[in-house]
Formats: structure tokens, C-alpha cells, sequence
């Protein structure tokens, strides 16, 4: 296993990628360490490390069948819901839920607001890019409440007749073709049958875009993104708040069962020492916490591609704006973390890119809907 810091130029290598805001453990062995997640609504933010654990085989949940129940949004989420004026293609439940009528995803309304983005803080690598702190707005928008999973990706697939960039060899990445993509995720016998509420692996960011707009919705920015991860809270340096150990069940990250998986060898783990979520790699959508938004995953598990071209700039240049992007170069940014990352990439300020032709198996996407105009970039 072989660390990678990806900082080089537009002309780099077609799998190099580029970190413009942590250091990225990530690999096609699939067997990395880290990831966090957004939990705890603003008022249940973690007040201090879990108690250690013992670094032992843990006992994996099995595949529950067909699609489990979410818990509801937020009562608050939920009372503004009921009295919008939903956009077309979206349906409402008597709750106040909202479904896509395409795919059946359960969105979120993220209400206009302003935010303060970025970061002030020293680059801890010589490959981050600091963003400077400024205030962006944000919405009103709807988000998928999870990744898009399998099930909902072969629908996508079965509608339209679409192959992916992987399975027609014209990605980039650690794999691709016949034997690894996102029908067979693990490789050659490998399947996705039984995986029907996990997350959508081996997607490029054409891929993303092209599912995104069969459903009626697009990729969101980088600043909404960032404000998702956030959960509400104005300021905090993870997801989960500022201590650097989430709560229990906060989400799926690289942690103990990750280090046992590998083989507890101590020099090569960088993941959140002293959590255990009990998932070695991915996980299903939705089986940790909700944060304050409604959103579940939105940080770790997978990496997720946004609409955002990179630029070592970021978005810092559109004060109280919410910018696309810089103009199509070829190289598109991906927030939030995974499974495989080191505990810097869980800040909520980090930011990754890679071409957007690439594939690996521990990156997704989720969808965003406009609900009124977008703010002017």
C-alpha cells in the first residue's frame, strides 16, 4: 500500500489525482483506512472520544432485502417540506417526505442561507490548498438524502441503455472493463445482486452527470456540498463537530475495523483511532446517523463528485455566490471522504480532484434539484 499525494498540473497522468486539500490515502486494493460521516444535529454535536475498542473480527450486518425505511428528516426539515411548492417531478407524502418520481430517491429541502466557507488554517501538507474564509448563499435547493445505490443505478441503466465509462474501457482509474466496474465492484465474480441498497461504485463524473440528468436533477457545487457537511453548523472543522473522534455511529469511516481488516499494522494506519462503525470498506446507504440537515453519508463512506470544475482557487472568488465552476479543463472535484481516507481528508474544507473520465471503488454521487434560481456566480 503506497501513499499518494496527487498535486500534479491539468497535463498530469490520466490517474493521477490531484489533492487540493489533505493528504488522500486511496488505492484500487481497496483496503485504505478512513472516512467520516455527518451526524448530530447542531445541538447533539460529539462531546468527546468513544471508548477505545479491541481490535477483533467484527460481526457484519447482512444484506437486509429489499429497501429499508429511512427515518424521517428532522421534525423542522419536515414542517418546512409541507408547505413548498414542489417542483415538477417530485411527490410528496402526507408527512411532508419528498420522492423523486424518477427513481424513487427521498430528497431534502436545503432553504436559502448564507454561510461562511473555507478555511483559515495553514496547509497541513504542502499539496493543500487553502481556501480563505468567505461567505457564500446557498439554495433553496433539494438533496438526495443518500448516494445513489445500485438498484437505483441499474434502473437508470435499464431505462436508457447506458454503459458506463468503465464497462466501455474509456475511463481512467484503477480498473475497468469486463471484469471490474460497477456490475462487479469487488472484480471478476463479483456482484451487485445482493448489494442493492449499497452505494453505486466505479462511476466517473460523465457517468454522475449523465444519471443526473436522466432523473431530472444535476450534481450539486462545491459550496453546496460544503455547507451539507457541514450540518447547519456555521462553524466546526469536521462534520460531527470540532473534536477529532466522532460519536459512535456517526458514520463509516476508516477506523478499528478498518485496522483489523488490514492486518493491524500500526505504521500504515492514519484512519480515527478509537471508533468502530464495524464496516472494513463500504456499507450500505443510510445505516448511520442523519445529520441536522437530513442527510445521511454526506461525509464518508464514498468520496462524491460535485459540478465543479477544479481551480486551486476553489470558490473562493464568489463572495455570497454559489459558483458551477471555473470552465471545463477536465478535472472535476470530489468532497466528503470515504471508507479509505486518512482522518485530515474528514475536514469539511478538503477538496480532491480527479479527471472526469476516472473510476475507483470508493467514490459516488448524490443529485441536487433547484427549487428557485440559482444564485448569480
Amino acid at each position: 500500500m503506497r501513499k499518494v499525494t496527487w498535486s500534479g498540473p491539468p497535463g498530469a497522468g490520466a490517474g493521477e489525482r490531484r489533492a487540493v486539500g489533505s493528504d488522500v490515502l486511496r488505492g484500487l486494493s481497496l483496503s485504505l483506512a478512513c472516512v467520516f460521516m455527518t451526524c448530530c444535529a447542531a445541538s447533539e454535536v460529539a462531546t468527546g472520544p468513544v471508548a477505545a475498542v479491541e481490535h477483533r473480527k467484527p460481526a457484519i450486518p447482512q444484506y437486509l432485502g429489499s429497501r429499508r425505511a429511512l427515518a424521517p428528516p428532522p421534525a423542522g426539515v419536515l414542517r418546512l417540506q409541507r408547505t413548498l411548492d414542489l417542483p415538477r417531478g417530485v411527490n410528496r407524502s402526507d408527512e411532508g417526505r419528498l420522492y423523486s418520481e424518477v427513481d424513487g430517491m427521498e430528497m431534502v429541502l436545503v432553504p436559502e442561507v448564507i454561510y461562511r466557507a473555507g478555511t483559515d488554517e495553514e496547509p497541513i501538507t504542502d499539496s493543500m490548498v487553502a481556501v480563505p474564509p468567505h461567505d457564500v448563499v446557498v439554495g433553496p435547493l433539494l438533496m438526495d438524502r443518500h448516494e445513489v445505490t445500485n438498484a437505483q443505478f441499474a434502473r437508470f441503466c435499464g431505462a436508457t441503455g447506458y454503459l458506463t465509462e468503465a464497462e466501455r474501457g474509456v475511463g481512467t482509474g484503477y480498473g475497468g472493463g469486463p471484469d471490474l466496474n460497477w456490475r462487479k465492484p469487488r472484480g471478476r465474480g463479483s456482484s451487485v445482486d445482493a448489494r442493492g441498497d449499497w452505494p453505486v461504485l466505479w462511476v466517473s463524473w460523465n457517468d454522475a452527470v449523465a444519471y443526473c440528468r436522466w432523473a431530472g436533477r444535476r450534481l450539486p457545487t462545491e459550496a453546496e456540498f460544503e455547507y451539507a457537511l457541514r450540518g447547519g453548523l456555521q462553524v466546526t472543522t469536521f462534520p460531527w463537530g470540532n473534536d477529532a473522534v466522532p460519536s459512535k455511529y456517526c458514520g463509516n469511516f476508516s477506523d478499528e475495523t478498518t485496522r483489523w481488516h488490514r492486518g493491524n499494522r500500526e505504521s500504515e494506519f492514519t484512519g480515527v483511532a478509537g471508533y468502530d462503525d464495524g464496516y472494513p470498506e463500504d456499507s450500505p446507504v443510510a445505516l448511520f446517523e442523519q445529520n441536522a440537515l437530513g442527510l445521511f453519508d454526506i461525509s464518508g463512506n464514498l468520496w462524491e463528485w460535485v459540478g465543479y470544475a477544479y481551480d486551486a482557487e476553489g470558490y473562493a472568488g464568489a463572495h455570497r455566490g454559489n459558483p458551477a465552476g471555473p470552465p471545463e479543463d477536465g478535472w472535476k472535484v470530489q468532497r466528503g471522504g470515504s471508507w479509505a481516507s486518512s482522518h485530515k481528508a474528514l475536514k469539511c474544507t478538503v477538496r480532491t480532484a480527479y479527471r472526469a473520465t476516472f473510476s475507483v471503488g470508493d467514490l459516488g454521487f448524490r443529485g441536487v434539484m433547484d427549487i428557485g434560481p440559482r444564485q448569480p456566480e
